[in-house]
């Protein structure tokens, strides 16, 4: 699971809030700065899950909140 969370929600290194996997096989992310559905870039929320669950390494954890 930990492989498939940074391979699939950890675009350019930033945690997306929402990922949409289309039939044809594209991925559009949500609450990144990719999104531009919402024009939200980053959700703090997200983060504090994946922080408490440890799904990002103490260096990635740093680096969200700089």
């Amino acid at each position: 699971m930990l492989r498939d969370f940074q391979r699939l929600l950890l675009p350019d290194g930033v945690l997306a809030g929402y990922v949409r996997f289309a039939n044809d096989g594209s991925i559009s992310y949500l609450l990144h700065p990719r999104d531009d559905t919402t024009g939200i870039r980053y959700s703090a929320l997200g983060m504090i899950h994946a922080i408490l669950e440890d799904l990002l390494s103490p260096a990635r954890r740093a680096s969200t909140w700089n």
